[in-house]
């Protein structure tokens, strides 16, 4: 425990001016007053109670207060006490034990001085330290803590200092830092920690060192730290939520090293795990369609060449197979010789974009064909007409036999029906005509009579499957169009000799469709569609007959299906011997369409 005195305390600096020269007074005169009267006990032992003296002036006031201790010592001593007493002694033997006592005593004040010299630099030191410090023993004493330190516990360094570490900060017990600074002193090794002091409401980052005698603890206020952190932390979260967003990371290239960062989206968006990335280039190269690579490296090349920005736009596959659109957008960063050292940018999945624009670019495909399709409906109208009356005029012949009239009828019904396609086109689906009842598998007969010169080519086998459905509404026009489409195709997909089943039966209803429901079904056992096709079956312009289909087909029949509350759709095979696909149609019976 320290102790304090009135003048000066054992804990502080050298003295200086009066007070270095009251306590060089006050020793000196007490150990010549202890001399003098003391003469007969001290004749043995002359120079200890000066010894003392010079002690004391040197460890409070330093050298040059014990040399005066020192002087003063060796006088009183040599004429008191040294023989003969009360008188100079000038003897050779006083005189040398007087001499070599004065080098004793001055030595004994220079070391003195340089001691506390440096104890009270390694107090210095320790007090301007601006963390906190403590120095605790082995039995958790506290041997010494700087202003830091003390203020830490909320009392005085004279307070704290010998007590039990636990006594004073009795809110750490059980908590995780006991267990750190017990682990520290126990195995001997340093340890290093963040805690949080719920009673100043602070953070604090604490570092423990074993030594010899005990543990060393310095700690220091990380609050602000830590505000920072959360408002940094809370700032990337943000970006990140966004990025997820976006489908958007940044990625950071080292050129010399060849170590890539990725933030946790790049994976993603390339079809990685993060744990799948190993910051290598080659395992980002992996991921670019072969196709896309050399550009991308060229367009890499060129941005480092010429210090300028990087853009491109390049596919990459997925493990699943998908394959995506990447945008990557960065900068070249060179060192003070314009070496370039990094690149830096972001990456982002535009699929969606180029989904948008290809939809875009189907749709100016479609407008054309409507505008070039309605031109052509206006243009043939006239002639549609005159063909018709010239019709009408030959049915009047009554010489006729009951088979030309017949197929006269049957040519009357395919104009009547291109004269509807061809309103269709001018107005899409802006139909004027009623709906009428219409038999399906009577429908199915006539498109079969149509076609009968093709399938007789092909020496396709039809079947028929047909089943008690009664008749529906709908618009004859629409539903000999999308069955006209479906037999078609069919024909197209069949090979040789092959066959042709054409179902139509009762379909049991679904909770969106509580009416009665008639399924059509169209048949072939062609070569099947393709697992990559299958996707895009229904898009306008596309078409696995590159040589005679336009890709409207379908995608028209979906539209007219669908339009009227109806279901399209197909389950196809590929393989040899086992391939085939067979469309369907599933419409209410009181609809208004097909």
């Amino acid at each position: 425990m320290a102790t304090k005195f009135s003048l000066f305390s054992l804990r502080t600096g050298f003295l200086t001016g009066t007070r270095a020269y009251a306590v060089t007074l006050a020793a000196t005169s007490l150990a010549a007053l202890v001399t003098i009267f003391g003469a007969p006990i001290l004749v043995s032992t002359p120079f200890i109670v000066a010894t003392l003296a010079v002690i004391v002036s040197a460890w409070f006031g330093g050298l040059r207060h014990g040399l005066i201790s020192v002087i003063v010592g060796a006088t009183v001593v040599n004429y008191y006490l040294l023989p003969p007493q009360n008188q100079w002694s000038l003897g050779a033997t006083e005189l040398r034990r007087t001499v070599l006592w004065t080098v004793f005593a001055a030595a004994v004040s220079w070391l003195l001085s340089r001691l506390r010299q440096s104890e009270d630099r390694a107090r210095t030191i320790l007090s301007s330290i601006t963390e906190g410090f403590l120095i605790l023993d082995r039995d958790w004493t506290l041997l010494h803590a700087n202003d830091a330190g003390a203020q830490f516990v909320d009392k005085s360094k004279p307070e704290i200092t010998g007590r039990n570490f636990w006594e004073i900060m009795p809110q750490l017990v059980g908590r995780p830092t006991e267990q750190q600074l017990r682990r520290c002193a126990a195995e001997r090794m340093p340890v290093q920690f963040e805690s949080f002091c719920r009673r100043r409401q602070k953070w604090l980052h604490i570092r423990a060192y074993p030594f010899t005698e005990g543990i060393s603890l310095f700690f220091r206020d990380i609050t602000d730290t830590k505000i920072k952190e959360e408002a940094l932390r809370t700032v990337l979260d943000r970006l990140s939520t966004a990025h997820k967003a976006a489908q958007m990371g940044t990625w950071d290239w080292n050129i010399k090293s060849n170590e890539l960062i990725w933030s946790d989206e790049i994976p993603r968006i390339h079809g990685l795990t993060p744990e799948q990335f190993d910051g290598k280039l080659e395992t980002w190269i992996k991921t670019i369609h072969p196709d896309d690579l050399p550009g991308v490296q060229t367009k890499i090349q060129k941005a480092l060449e010429d210090r300028q920005e990087y853009y491109a736009e390049f596919r990459v596959v997925w493990p699943n197979g998908e394959t995506h659109w990447i945008c990557g957008h960065g900068r070249v960063l060179a060192d003070e010789q314009g070496t370039p050292v990094r690149m830096i940018g972001i990456g982002a999945d535009i699929t969606h974009q180029h989904l948008e624009e290809e939809a875009l670019r189907r749709s100016e495909k479609l407008a054309a064909a409507g505008r070039l399709a309605a031109t052509i409906a206006h243009e043939i109208n006239n002639p549609l007409e005159a063909v018709t009356n010239l019709l009408y005029l030959m049915r009047q012949d009554p010489s006729l036999s009951r088979e030309t009239l017949a197929l006269l009828r049957a040519t009357d019904e395919q104009l009547s029906r291109v004269n509807h396609i061809a309103r269709q086109t001018l107005g899409f689906y802006r139909d004027r005509n009623t709906p009428e009842t219409v038999d399906v598998a009577h429908v199915m007969d006539e498109l079969l009579m149509i076609f009968q010169a093709r399938l007789s080519g092909r020496q396709i086998n039809v079947v028929k499957e047909y089943e008690s459905v009664g008749a529906i509404t709908a618009f004859r026009g629409e539903l000999r169009q999308v069955l006209s489409n479906l037999i078609t195709n069919a024909i197209d997909a069949s090979g040789f000799g092959s066959q042709l089943v054409l179902r139509v039966k009762p379909e049991t209803s679904t909770p969106t469709h509580v009416m009665p429901l008639v399924r059509i079904e169209v048949e072939d056992f062609g070569s099947g569609i393709r697992p990559t096709e299958m996707t895009r079956i229904f898009e306008p312009f596309f078409t696995t007959k590159s040589d005679v289909g336009t890709g409207l087909g379908l995608w028209v029949s979906k539209q007219i299906v669908e339009k009227n509350g109806g279901q399209i759709g197909f389950r196809t095979r590929c393989g040899d011997g086992n391939s085939g696909t067979c469309f369907s149609v599933v419409m209410p019976t009181n609809s208004a369409a097909a």
